[in-house]
């Protein structure tokens, strides 16, 4: 399972300052979806909303964090919604990343089980 990483001087980045307190709740929920979902710091629209009609006031939060430059809007004619543009700065790995140290442990798994039913004759 990946994990969200945040730079543990975010508070005093120039982009949280702008931003403010109000907003930087929604930036966080928005680090860990697209972490959790290896988006590469995309944030489906669907899911932006869910969060964004949660907030008072969050569209108002949202203008917010695009002005601070935590938020982008997107329109890739894929999937509108929002790129985080400083997702990678806090040290997140990308979907390839995570995937291939996936793909690692699966086999080393497989080796291992294979090596110990050679061993026990099963």
């Amino acid at each position: 399972m990946p994990y969200a990483q945040i730079d543990d001087h975010f508070h005093d980045s120039e982009a949280a300052l702008r931003a403010g307190p109000e907003p930087l709740g929604l930036y966080l929920l928005s680090v860990t979806w697209c972490s959790a979902h290896l988006t590469d710091g995309h944030l489906p629209e669907i899911v932006g909303r869910g969060f964004i009609d949660r907030c008072a006031d969050g569209d108002a939060l949202v203008a917010r964090l695009v002005e601070a430059g935590l938020w982008e809007t997107a329109d890739d004619g894929f999937e509108d919604g929002w790129r985080l543009p400083h997702f990678f700065d806090g040290g997140q790995r990308t979907r390839e990343q995570v995937e291939a140290d996936k793909a690692k442990k699966r086999e080393s798994a497989s080796k291992g089980g294979k090596a110990k039913a050679a061993k026990t004759g099963r």
